[in-house]
């Protein structure tokens, strides 16, 4: 097995995430890829490969082939020293929404500067919280037949399962685990870009704006929340913007997150282009182009401190002062295109 790659170190915590009313932590882990499982991450990846019809990627081949991943993860992790563990994640990116349609028509220039801030344009509506297109639902049923397709031959599905809560992604991650995973899906709410930074005009995407809790707990029944969850999206807002550095040490907290309080070894995360491109940056992973519908794996190796094993393991993430306050844990998959 190859040598890990290992991350960046990350700088010491900002005094704010994106605005005063957010509080940073510290953050405990080191994270690492672990190379020579999926082609994803190896130097001969292809960007061109549709490794969805191929095991996601996975390099072994033959019959046994995930049953010998299994094997190997069991392995790691019962020969690993306190602290440290290893997890394969499998980030799956929303189909199609209507806001790549209109992106697209409209072209990315007039689409940020003038028709990303509106719902719609009267012939499609986009925001707030875009919706799957009838495209965008046929991507997500072709991971589906993949991951049904691949059960076959001994898959591990994913014993947890994260969601954006913006309704595409979790509508992808209804379609795609429908009838095959054990465990419910659970909302994350703080691991996002929140907002767009990557461009100089001002203001957000109204697609990116999340509906009420009350209408996720109706369109979205089999749901659960990682508390606090508020009823209306007190994150968005019209002239927030954050940094990549600043998006990579909150996709790093989150992970972190997940590994101090889920001991599940095979994770599925359902969520954006953004989101996903900055968890492999904060992971030291090559990068990866998402299409909409993609399943990108990727094994990760968390070490965490000696002086966190033994302190307690609240939240190690980006809180609300009114929830630091309290001691919640609070996440948010990315809410970028």
């Amino acid at each position: 097995m190859k040598a890990p790659q290992a991350a960046p170190t990350a700088d010491a915590p900002s005094r704010t995430l994106t605005s005063p009313d957010y509080v940073l932590r510290k953050e405990p882990v080191q994270l690492s890829v672990l190379p020579g499982y999926f082609h994803q991450s190896e130097p001969s990846y292809n960007s061109s490969c549709d490794y969805l019809d191929q095991s996601f990627g996975l390099i072994e081949d033959g019959a046994d082939r995930w049953q010998r991943l299994r094997q190997e993860v069991g392995r790691l992790n019962g020969e690993a020293s306190q602290g440290t563990s290893v997890k394969v994640f499998f980030f799956g990116r929303h189909g199609e929404g209507w806001h790549n349609v209109a992106e697209r028509y409209y072209g990315t220039s007039e689409w940020d500067c003038y028709w990303s801030k509106q719902n719609g344009d009267g012939n499609m509506t986009w925001g707030p919280d875009a919706l799957l297109t009838d495209v965008g639902v046929q991507q997500a049923k072709r991971v589906h037949r993949a991951w049904k397709r691949e059960r076959l031959a001994g898959v591990p599905v994913p014993d947890s399962l994260y969601s954006s809560p913006l309704s595409r992604a979790a509508s992808t991650c209804q379609i795609t685990f429908d009838k095959l995973a054990l465990s419910s899906p659970r909302f994350m709410e703080i691991l996002r870009q929140v907002l767009l930074a990557r461009r100089e005009t001002l203001g957000v995407h109204t697609c990116d704006k999340r509906q009420r809790k009350s209408w996720l707990m109706g369109a979205y029944p089999s749901f659960g929340f990682l508390e606090p969850f508020s009823e209306k999206d007190e994150l968005w807002r019209p002239d927030v913007r954050e940094s990549d550095a600043e998006q990579d040490r909150r996709s790093r907290m989150a992970l972190d997150e997940i590994f101090s309080r889920d001991s599940a070894p095979f994770v599925s995360i359902t969520a954006h282009g953004g989101v996903i491109a900055s968890i492999l940056r904060a992971v030291g992973h090559p990068p990866v182009q998402t299409q909409t519908g993609s399943v990108t794996p990727v094994v990760v190796k968390a070490v965490r401190s000696r002086s966190d094993i033994t302190a307690d393991s609240s939240a190690f993430v980006a809180l609300p002062r009114q929830a630091a306050s309290a001691g919640a844990a609070q996440l948010v998959l990315d809410r970028s295109p």
